[in-house]
């Protein structure tokens, strides 16, 4: 933290083993799922830091207090996965859509991603239906460490595990 205040205070940093500093003119924009004025209050965050970090703040709903977003955002990430697997996955039928809306999403974005991208991989075809997504874990209350795990199976074997054959890796 203290190193961080300095380049952002003064502009200038030094390079590891380098001879000199050099000047940086840049805009920082951080992201965090913690209440930082609590950890200041406790003494885990730097308070000078906190006020140099905190010039302009964007707050941004859960996903569970959007669910308009959802779809829109299914699409997206659709579009994404084909794109870099070679999928031919194109749009969210009603019904997956609206099972979609209806999730709490706890891991927010990043867990609607592996669930679409999990989608993507096992059906690859124009349509995400709803059968094509494993949501029965993501049920209203549910306990996310528990979501996709069969107790005693194999990883590989795991409900949304996935092994895929060499040609289907993206390796570059």
């Amino acid at each position: 933290q203290p190193k961080l205040l300095r380049v952002l205070q003064e502009r200038e940093f030094s390079r590891v083993g380098g001879v000199g500093n050099l000047t940086l003119d840049a805009r920082v924009v951080c992201a965090t799922n913690r209440d930082l004025r609590a950890e200041v209050a406790a003494g885990r965050f730097r308070q000078d830091l906190y006020f140099r970090l905190n010039v302009g703040r964007i707050g941004l709903a859960p996903l569970r207090e959007m669910p308009q977003a959802v779809v829109p955002l299914a699409r997206l990430l659709l579009r994404k996965f084909a794109t870099r697997y070679g999928l031919a996955f194109t749009d969210v039928s009603d019904d997956a859509g609206a099972a979609l809306r209806q999730r709490p999403w706890p891991g927010n974005v990043r867990q609607l991603e592996n669930v679409i991208e999990r989608a993507a991989l096992l059906h690859n075809e124009p349509l995400l239906e709803l059968e094509h997504l494993e949501l029965a874990g993501l049920a209203r209350g549910a306990d996310p460490a528990a979501v996709g795990e069969a107790p005693g199976a194999p990883s590989a074997l795991r409900p949304g595990h996935l092994v895929l054959p060499a040609d289907r890796l993206d390796l570059e």
